[in-house]
């Protein structure tokens, strides 16, 4: 979201002074939502895990009723304080509405990206410098959203159509070509370098809480074959010294059906599996996108080469930079994908000829641009149906 001086040097001819205002107030909201959602996270995982504690500590109390001494004491000790943890913690957790709160700043700040763009689509809106009331009032509608209300009102509306005004369908060959640059360096590249990333981390931890659960399951299941067979063995046979196997294989078997359900809990609670699936489906449809605007953006500038000469299709110089993240020691992290284009034009990519001053056709890339916010825009509001969903422990 923010703009360097080369961002806003590159670009001279976009109203980027104009947008600071957008940027500020999202990174108020940004950073909001970061501190709430980490509150989420922390809380969901505390509660979650202290509550099966919890349970599994009362097991062992039950287990070992005719024991005493110290051990018990400890246990019975170890229950109380994991039970107070887990309600203190979900209670303040409810009070403090974390979870709505982080969705509630999340979705200010993606409607502050979403304006951004938005507005600068909308040339007829800043070519006559007249966008500064509409931008204000724009961020005063985003910022009067409440927490109970607007998420629900949110996620039940239509989507908004992104449609192209009759008045932006003809643009300068000067502000076209600065204005694709900047999209697809500023948005689609970062975009889908989210998008991957996220995809990727999601990657490891889909592997853990998928696995864990059944795992535990299966592990508890044979652990009460055990737990049987010692016994038959204790007291049909008479085999001697097998009262500890017997209560140790009863503990595991009734022990670790409570750890899967933290696994299941934490899973459920964030959502890992569908939302790497919306990660990938929208970077692909981006990537897609991206291809189209190169060659629309081609046959719009085409009129404007001088002379009429014909013009090839745009080479655009594009790779994709991998940066491995390091290792821990049980399981490699996944790589973090870093995109990098080299996406401004030159006039020599258009055969040696130098764009003219007259307006050129730009309906094909502004409804490009325009489709690939109606997908950000899209997906945005599926997390955000997903995320309100979830349930939550935390």
């Amino acid at each position: 979201m923010r703009d360097s001086d080369e961002d806003v040097a590159a670009a001279a001819g976009l109203p980027l002074t104009a947008c600071a205002k957008i940027v500020d107030q999202f990174k108020q909201f940004d950073r909001q939502a970061l501190w709430f959602q980490g509150l989420h996270k922390n809380s969901a995982r505390v509660a979650s895990l202290t509550g099966a504690l919890a349970v599994i500590m009362a097991i062992l109390g039950l287990a070992l009723k005719k024991d005493s001494g110290q051990g018990l004491s400890l246990i019975s000790y170890s229950e109380i304080v994991f039970s107070i943890v887990a309600v203190a913690v979900a209670i303040s957790g409810l009070a403090w509405a974390f979870k709505e709160r982080w969705l509630l700043y999340r979705h200010q700040a993606e409607l502050c990206r979403l304006l951004k763009f938005r507005f600068l689509l909308q040339p007829s809106r800043w070519l006559g410098m007249q966008g500064g009331a509409w931008i204000d009032r724009a961020l005063t509608e985003i910022s009067e959203l409440k927490i109970k209300t607007s998420i629900r009102e949110a996620i039940e509306a239509p989507l908004p159509r992104f449609s192209l005004a009759q008045a932006d369908a003809t643009l300068p060959a000067e502000i076209l070509r600065p204005l694709v640059d900047y999209y697809r360096c500023k948005r689609l590249a970062l975009q889908q370098s989210y998008l991957e990333n996220r995809a990727g981390q999601n990657a490891a931890k889909i592997r853990f809480y998928v696995l864990l659960p059944p795992t535990l399951f299966f592990l508890s299941v044979i652990g009460a074959g055990i737990h049987f067979f010692l016994e038959y063995l204790s007291t049909v046979r008479h085999v001697g010294n097998l009262e500890r196997g017997v209560l140790l294989a009863g503990l595991i078997s009734a022990c670790l059906p409570v750890a899967a359900t933290w696994a299941r809990t934490i899973r459920a609670a964030f959502e890992h599996s569908r939302n790497k699936s919306r990660f990938r489906a929208a970077s692909a449809a981006l990537l897609d996108l991206d291809r189209c605007l190169l060659a629309d953006t081609a046959v719009a500038l085409r009129s404007a080469v001088a002379g009429g000469a014909p013009a090839r299709i745009i080479s655009m110089h594009e790779w994709q930079v991998r940066e491995v993240i390091s290792a821990s020691e049980s399981e490699p992290r996944p790589q973090r994908v870093t995109v990098q284009r080299d996406l401004r034009v030159s006039d020599g990519e258009l055969a040696g000829e130098t764009p003219g001053a007259d307006s050129v056709d730009a309906s094909l890339p502004m409804q490009d641009m325009l489709w690939c916010e109606q997908i950000l825009h899209a997906e945005h509001m599926e997390w955000l149906r997903l995320m309100v969903e979830t349930e939550w422990y935390g």
